[in-house]
């Protein structure tokens, strides 16, 4: 053999090596990418097969007979439902069996079958897909459906209506509501079963729809808090008016002014007090008897600040009086023909006003006069001192 026939040789020699090599390689990483696709939808078809099959057993109402209604209607579509899952997840899994005996049937010669078993595994559609995603809206929704129908399956197998529907509270509140005398139309809204038939009928409800049976428990459940809110909230408003309520108004021998009168603000206090005890006698209008009952305490807050206010004026008018007569003696020393303390005599006026009032019995009037004069003396007190300032004296 000639070095030319040994060249062509070992050349051929080397080529066959070459592609051996690369396509050991290949079907190395066809394999490796065919077993990481088998082992991910191996483990997705495995848990979705346990957790569909576990709402299976574990929700819809199967073994219940006659059950009606809303109960029958969602346990059938989530049945429907949860056996198409497990319908497709079975030929799911039955694919991927498929398409390792095709993978199986491919060797380092024939890649078509490595090839086609991964064309075939990324085939599935994207509605058998929907029943494998665990996170996805078909399983959220039917976790919720059987969530729902475990709960309807209990109430049908242990449920009490009394417990249920307890009265104890209801009546709590209307025993509270009676020692107010809130009168029914407040509390009937909220009073939803309370005769013997209608318990009756609920006991009936729940062995033939108890999922109609448990919205009705809610349903009683809120009626129950609203019941309570709207007696504490009304039972509030007539507490806050009794306790701000004045019954008499007793201001002695001092005359006082239409407008100052305590028992004129307090007849109209009363007026309003009397509309309110007609709103709730008559309406179910929570708004109207709160802004009615806020009108209503501060009606009597403006009689009893009228009281207060006439009462100071009786102990303190005569020493207020005397108190400013000594502050206009003080601030006489600086009167001054350039300094005219035109303040200083409108605080005389008025304390003479003020003495006028207090002669008559006006002690309301007489007070106010005396705080009057006192601004005008603090305002002839301003002007000395700034008179005496620009003349470069002292105010002592």
């Amino acid at each position: 053999m000639d070095f030319f026939s040994v060249l062509v040789a070992g050349f051929a020699a080397f080529v066959t090596f070459v592609v051996a090599s690369e396509r050991w390689k290949y079907q190395k990483s066809l394999m490796h990418l065919f077993k990481a696709h088998t082992d991910v939808w191996d483990l997705k078809l495995s848990d979705a097969d346990s957790l569909w099959t576990m709402l299976y057993l574990e929700g819809p109402i199967k073994s219940f007979d006659g059950i009606a209604g809303q109960t029958q209607r969602l346990n059938a579509s989530t049945i429907k439902i949860i056996e198409e899952a497990l319908r497709r997840i079975k030929a799911m899994q039955k694919h991927v069996s498929a398409c390792k005996r095709t993978f199986g049937r491919g060797n380092f010669l024939r890649f078509g079958p490595y090839q086609q078993a991964l064309k075939d595994i990324d085939l599935q559609s994207k509605s058998d897909e929907a029943f494998v995603d665990l996170q996805g809206e078909m399983f959220r929704k039917a976790r919720q459906s059987a969530s729902a129908l475990a709960e309807a399956g209990e109430a049908w197998c242990n449920g009490d209506v009394y417990e249920d529907f307890p009265r104890s509270n209801v009546r709590d509140m209307i025993g509270l509501a009676g020692g107010y005398n809130i009168p029914d139309q407040w509390l009937d809204p909220y009073l939803l079963w309370d005769t013997k038939d209608e318990y009756d009928a609920l006991e009936a409800l729940r062995q033939t729809d108890p999922m109609t049976y448990l919205d009705n428990v809610r349903k009683w459940g809120q009626a129950g808090a609203q019941l309570r809110g709207i007696v504490t909230r009304i039972i509030r408003i007539l507490d806050s008016v009794r306790d701000a309520r004045v019954h008499d108004v007793d201001i002695g021998n001092t005359r006082v002014l239409p407008n100052d009168d305590p028992s004129v603000a307090l007849k109209k206090a009363q007026e309003a007090d009397q509309k309110l005890m007609q709103i709730l006698a008559s309406s179910d209008n929570y708004n109207a008897l709160k802004a009615q009952g806020t009108l209503v305490i501060s009606l009597y807050s403006d009689v009893r600040y009228l009281l207060k206010e006439i009462q100071q004026a009786m102990t303190m008018a005569d020493a207020e009086i005397h108190r400013l007569e000594i502050l206009s003696k003080d601030l006489q020393i600086y009167r001054s023909g350039d300094s005219p303390l035109k303040a200083l005599d409108k605080g005389d006026r008025l304390v003479l006003q003020a003495k006028t009032e207090l002669s008559e019995l006006r002690h309301l009037d007489s007070m106010r006069t005396c705080i009057l004069a006192g601004e005008s003396y603090m305002t002839a007190m301003y002007d000395t001192i700034r008179d005496l300032i620009s003349r470069g004296e002292s105010y002592a």
